[in-house]
């Protein structure tokens, strides 16, 4: 139960290190910024790399990857017991 606990903790502390990291680099995309006959259009928010969402997926698949393994052997164990 320690193990699961951790590995949350760990996981949600990944994340925001990743978010924290490319905030305060700079990896952050510029807006997209359209130019129409009349005025230009400016698109609020801004765009992540590319690095950043693969490196978001990446955490999104060994997170569930090491949940599934603790909660194999969380069923073993209890399976065990009874």
């Amino acid at each position: 139960m320690g193990a699961w606990t951790g590995w949350v903790v760990l996981v949600f502390v990944a994340f925001e290190a990743l978010e924290f990291f490319f905030k305060k680099k700079g990896f952050e995309e510029p807006l997209s910024i359209e130019f129409d006959m009349d005025y230009p259009t400016v698109h609020p928010g801004s765009q992540t790399s590319r690095l950043k969402t693969t490196l978001q997926y990446f955490l999104l698949g060994f997170h569930i990857l090491v949940s599934l393994g603790l909660a194999i052997a969380l069923i073993v164990l209890i399976s065990k017991r009874l």
